[in-house]
């Protein structure tokens, strides 16, 4: 099964994805966002296949693929963007500021 490398990194105003997916056409990658995932699929096809050709060593990899990578809360997921060029995915999604949180105190109790 082929699985694409994946870069990921956070800037203040957005979360940057990188996806390796050389010999695959933008046509093939299909992305879905499911349960606050965000699921990266696709297929890497083989351009041909010789019946007469004897392959003694094949180290690249087809088929179909699938990456599920949890959305971090703040991400925006409305205003997703992706691009590609050059056999690599981009994916970005901006940060939104979230509501302040306060912390609740747990008072730690002495055990009997």
């Amino acid at each position: 099964m082929f699985k694409p490398s994946v870069d990921i990194s956070a800037k203040d105003i957005e979360y940057l994805i990188s996806v390796e997916v050389p010999g695959v056409e933008e046509k093939d990658i299909k992305l879905e966002i499911k349960d606050h995932t965000l699921v990266i699929s696709g297929e890497k096809k083989q351009e041909k296949e010789d019946k007469e050709e004897h392959h003694y060593r094949v180290e690249r990899s087809y088929g179909c693929f699938q990456r599920v990578l949890a959305i971090p809360e703040d991400a925006s997921t409305e205003e997703i963007n992706a691009s590609f060029k050059n056999g690599v995915l981009s994916i970005t999604l901006p940060r939104r500021e979230l509501p302040n949180r306060k912390a609740k105190q747990i008072e730690i109790k002495k055990a009997s």
